[in-house]
C-alpha cells in the first residue's frame, strides 16, 4: 500500500487510470479505502444486516478489481455508488428469495405432515406406506399427477401449474379431491382389514 504521505497524492481518476494500465491492486486498495464507509453505509441501507453488509463490502471490492479493467469511469464516486446500490439490491432480492423458498418448503413440509395425519398413516410403518402408494395409484390421472408433485416431490402450487399445464384453480381442486379420495381409500382398506 502507499505510505501515509502518498495517500492524497493522486485523485480518484488518477488511481483508476493507474490501476487500468498497471493492474496493480495497491491503486484499487487506496481508492477503496477512501470510500469504504460510504460503501458500508449504502450496504446497510439496502441489505439491512450488519454481517451481510460486511460481506457485500468485500464482494464489491472483488468486483471493482474486475470491473475497473473493463469500464471507462469518468466520476469514480458516482460510478461506485451505482455499482454498490445495484450489487446490494441484487443481494437483497436473492436473500429475500432464499428466505421465501425456505418458508415455502417449511409450509409444504407442514402440509405434508398434516396430510399424513388427515389420511391416518404412519410413515414408519411399511404397511401404511404401501397403502398410500396403492391409494395414489387409484386416483384419476390428473389428481394423481398433482398429488405426487405436491406431497411426494414437494413442489409448490405455482410449479405444479407450470409442470402440469393446469390452471391454479384446477391444481387446488385436484389436490383437495385427491387428498379426500386417498383418505377414503385408506379408511376403507383399514376398516376391511379389521373386519
Amino acid at each position: 500500500m502507499f505510505g501515509k504521505k502518498d495517500n492524497n497524492k493522486f485523485s480518484d481518476l488518477e488511481l483508476v487510470h493507474r490501476y487500468r494500465f498497471s493492474h496493480d491492486a495497491k491503486y484499487i486498495g487506496e481508492l477503496y479505502l477512501r470510500y469504504t464507509y460510504l460503501v458500508y453505509g449504502i450496504c446497510i441501507k439496502y441489505v439491512g444486516n450488519d454481517d451481510a453488509s460486511k460481506e457485500a463490502v468485500l464482494e464489491i471490492y472483488e468486483k471493482l478489481i474486475v470491473d475497473l479493467k473493463k469500464h471507462e469511469v469518468k466520476n469514480f464516486k458516482t460510478w461506485l455508488y451505482a455499482v454498490v446500490k445495484n450489487h446490494c439490491l441484487i443481494k437483497a432480492r436473492k436473500d429475500h428469495s432464499d428466505q421465501v423458498k425456505v418458508t415455502e418448503l417449511n409450509k409444504i413440509t407442514e402440509e405434508q405432515s398434516t396430510f399424513e395425519k388427515f389420511i391416518n398413516i404412519d410413515r414408519s410403518k411399511s404397511s401404511d406406506i404401501q397403502l398410500l402408494k396403492e391409494a395414489i395409484e387409484s386416483l384419476p390421472p390428473k389428481q394423481k399427477q398433482c398429488v405426487e408433485l405436491f406431497y411426494l416431490e414437494a413442489k409448490e402450487n405455482e410449479e405444479i401449474v407450470k409442470l402440469s399445464g393446469f390452471d391454479m384453480m384446477a391444481v387446488m381442486s385436484y389436490l383437495q379431491n385427491g387428498k379426500r379420495n386417498i383418505k377414503k381409500y385408506i379408511s376403507e382398506k383399514k376398516d376391511n382389514a379389521k373386519g
